[in-house]
């Protein structure tokens, strides 16, 4: 008389706090256990190192699960054990699953348990206590390594993610003897090392000190980000540097020697916990001064543009490296036929060219050596120790060109103003300190330059770059000066 065989899948998980219960001893159990009470494996499971606290991080289970509502080819469902199945707190929501399988018409079976895979009372209670002691399990080693991780920091040694822009990461042995510099993704040598955290190069030292400084004179994180940017620097994952990495790093704690850990969390913790931290473990980089300078002004809510102040630079970033490009403006100096009328596009067109201008001009600049960056949103050229606005002004008739009045060139030191005559086709270029603007060109300016702008006429492109390369010169010599004078005073 032969023996029914049943269709059976098989649910592995190992996590990684326990590497002594393999996925190959577990299915060497369930082997054994289908080929006794006449079961056929068809389908495996398995999630490799998965906590069992939940279901969102075990993509396997999910799997399971979804498979059992939707009319499976297997009956049972062998696991090792219960802890297997999971260590979720909450007891209930193992007993969860496992009924959500039986309710589909599939049994989930322990092949490593004392007590017997049915409904009787016994069973079911060894089952809940078997489900406590699991779920205990993990509180208590959670309990340990926290209080493990308090340890370390109270002993001076740092941990988590990549230290702030300034820091270095140092494995330091056992004894204290040996230290060695980690790269970015390298991990310590052995596990019995501890890692601390060193000050990295001076010149990237004394750009996280110029940051502090930026902010506390008034510069906003993304206009401080664009000065990062013009230096090449990149952060310590070797991303772009924005202004939310800005405002992180103004707000570690790390810059004054302290360091803490355990304040921000991704999702809840198993216990309950406070963050750990240790003053005075790590290598302060700003004084006191100026870290409460900065936490007061992060306290305060942002202020609008026209009230930042656009304070010098007291000292020069290395030049960025961007692809030489072309100032590209073809048909300088054209006319419209007679006749011709304002409109020269659609609003959408205008501004959508006076970005392309911008960026053009960004390039040329950048290909002269200047380190500049451009900001589409508002028009405007970013230097090291000046602001420049770029603004085109369309003709108002044959012979006559009209700039519209707009309050914001206040907020720079000078304006680029070029004379259109259709898309893509400038005239001819005049460059005007910002509180002039308004002044001189109050009305409508004929071809012929009037004598008043005769000082700021730049007829070609290359002229332009001349011009402005001269002035960002001129204010990075006055900055170095304005600091000097600041040392000294001080």
């Amino acid at each position: 008389m032969t023996t029914q065989t049943s269709r059976a899948a098989q649910y592995v998980r190992m996590s990684t706090d326990e590497q002594d219960l393999s996925p190959l001893e577990q299915k060497d159990v369930m082997a054994a256990f289908a080929a006794t009470h006449a079961f056929e494996i068809v389908r495996t499971y398995e999630d490799d190192g998965k906590s069992g606290v939940g279901v969102a991080n075990r993509p396997r289970l999910l799997q399971l699960i979804a498979d059992v509502t939707h009319k499976p080819d297997f009956s049972a469902i062998l696991v090792y054990d219960v802890s297997r199945w999971g260590r979720f707190q909450d007891i209930d929501a193992a007993a969860y699953y496992e009924y959500h399988c039986r309710l589909h018409g599939v049994q989930v079976i322990y092949v490593h348990e004392p007590f017997s895979n049915d409904l009787a009372p016994a069973s079911a209670l060894m089952k809940s206590v078997k489900r406590v002691m699991a779920a205990e399990y993990s509180r208590d080693l959670a309990g340990k390594m926290r209080a493990g991780q308090h340890r370390a920091v109270s002993m001076g040694f740092q941990m988590g993610a990549l230290p702030p822009f300034g820091y270095r990461r140092v494995s330091v042995s056992a004894d204290g003897t040996q230290r060695r510099e980690l790269r970015r993704g390298e991990r310590k040598p052995a596990l019995t090392d501890r890692v601390e955290w060193a000050l990295g190069p001076a010149e990237e030292v004394a750009l996280v000190r110029r940051i502090c400084g930026w902010y506390v004179s008034g510069r906003a994180p993304d206009e401080i980000a664009r000065l990062v940017r013009l230096g090449g620097w990149r952060t310590a994952r070797g991303s772009v540097v924005t202004p939310r990495s800005i405002k992180t790093l103004l707000q570690d704690e790390a810059l004054i020697g302290n360091f803490v850990w355990g304040v921000k969390r991704r999702r809840p913790t198993i216990v309950p916990c406070t963050p750990s931290r240790m003053d005075g473990s790590v290598p302060r980089i700003i004084d006191d001064a100026t870290w409460d300078a900065v936490a007061a002004r992060l306290r305060t809510p942002a202020r609008s543009p026209s009230e930042r102040c656009t304070g010098a630079d007291a000292d020069a970033l290395p030049p960025c490296t961007r692809r030489p490009t072309q100032l590209r403006l073809p048909l300088l100096g054209c006319w419209p036929p007679l006749g011709y009328r304002r409109v020269c596009g659609t609003p959408q067109q205008l501004r959508l060219h006076t970005r392309e201008f911008g960026q053009a001009l960004c390039d040329a600049l950048s290909a002269a050596g200047l380190a500049v960056e451009f900001d589409p949103k508002g028009n405007v050229l970013f230097f090291l120790s000046t602001r420049l606005r770029v603004r085109l002004m369309w003709p108002t008739g044959a012979a006559t060109w009209h700039l519209d009045r707009d309050r914001s060139h206040q907020q720079v030191p000078h304006i680029l103003v070029a004379r259109m005559t259709q898309l893509r086709c400038p005239f001819d270029f005049l460059l005007l300190p910002a509180e002039r603007v308004l002044r001189l060109l109050r009305g409508e300016v004929p071809r012929e330059v009037p004598r008043a702008l005769a000082p700021y006429w730049c007829r070609t492109p290359a002229e332009v770059v001349q011009r402005v390369g001269e002035i960002v010169r001129v204010a990075a010599e006055s900055s170095r000066v304005d600091s000097s004078s600041l040392l000294c005073a001080s």
